[in-house]
């Protein structure tokens, strides 16, 4: 036999195989479907009108439960909207004045080492201010910065244990409050306690005025000389209620990705009260104007910083 006539015969053997292996794959039996990997289950809420309305009576009877001064909470519910558990988190531990120097002792001689303010290398700390908030608690310390006497800005830090105690700083111009009830009364305002400044959040210095309505408790925001009208039943609630820890979720944010520029601080300690700014987007945004100047420096970013000494609590 030929090598040519026994390959032919070898190939048809072959393709024989492969069409009977065919046959049988197509054969009677259970049909078997694709693999296809199960999609997971999503986190959010059900939009059903009646989940949301049994959500909505959960937290209407926790308030309804706690009164005006109800704290910051957690409520976690089921797939009906039920609560079934209420978690709210510990009293957060008062800071004094000695804690508060030191603190800001430390953000001194951080923003020293890193160049950030080279006119803070021989700068001294004065006596600290109390700031207050309207139902009477000090809430904060301002410590104003000298330099050869002169005046190199302020530091603020909060009155309470929080991870970054340093709320605000600049490192050049007066503080906040340099002369500012001498000004208010020239001005004709009338302070109703001049000695008792006021910190209601952030950027947040005032004075309280003497208000004209009943009920109602009237303060002056130093940043742009707004008056506002807060309730007295509100103006009762102590500020701490409104600040919390920051809750970064591991599973939306890596931890190496929550760190702030240096020099810049944390608002996202602070959730809003008497219309103040707050939370993560004023943080966000403060972290994106400092990384810009850390990176050579940016008109539009000098402009704002130079248009009023309180608007930007930081200097690189």
């Amino acid at each position: 036999m030929s090598p040519r006539r026994l390959n032919r015969i070898i190939l048809s053997i072959v393709l024989a195989l492969l069409v009977t292996a065919s046959v049988h794959a197509q054969g009677p039996g259970p049909k078997v479907e694709p693999f296809v990997p199960a999609a997971p289950a999503s986190p959010t809420p059900s939009r059903s009108p009646a989940f949301r309305q049994a959500a909505e009576a959960a937290l209407q009877a926790y308030l309804e439960a706690h009164g005006p001064a109800a704290p910051l909470a957690r409520l976690a519910l089921d797939e009906q909207g039920r609560a079934v558990h209420v978690e709210e988190p510990a009293s957060l531990s008062p800071m004094d004045a000695d804690a508060a120097r030191q603190a800001a002792l430390r953000k001194i001689r951080n923003v020293s080492d890193r160049g950030i303010a080279k006119n803070w290398q021989d700068a001294v700390l004065d006596n600290a201010i109390p700031l207050y908030d309207l139902s009477g608690e000090v809430v904060a310390y301002l410590f104003p910065v000298r330099r050869d006497g002169e005046p190199a800005s302020s530091l603020t830090v909060v009155a309470l244990n929080l991870p970054n105690p340093v709320l605000e700083f600049a490192t050049e111009g007066p503080a906040p409050l340099d002369g500012m009830p001498e000004t208010l009364r020239r001005q004709g305002m009338a302070l109703r306690a001049p000695e008792r400044p006021l910190y209601l959040g952030l950027l947040g210095y005032a004075y309280e005025v003497i208000a004209d309505k009943a009920r109602t408790r009237r303060v002056l925001r130093l940043l742009d000389g707004q008056m506002l009208d807060v309730p007295e039943t509100e103006a009762r609630i102590p500020l701490r209620q409104h600040i919390r820890l920051s809750d970064v979720q591991s599973q939306s944010a890596a931890p190496q990705a929550y760190r702030f520029i240096p020099g810049v601080p944390d608002w996202n300690q602070f959730w809003g009260s008497y219309g103040c700014w707050s939370g993560c987007s004023p943080t966000a945004v403060i972290n994106a104007m400092g990384y810009w100047d850390s990176q050579g420096g940016v008109r539009e970013v000098h402009a704002l910083r130079n248009c009023h000494s309180d608007f930007i609590p930081w200097q690189a």
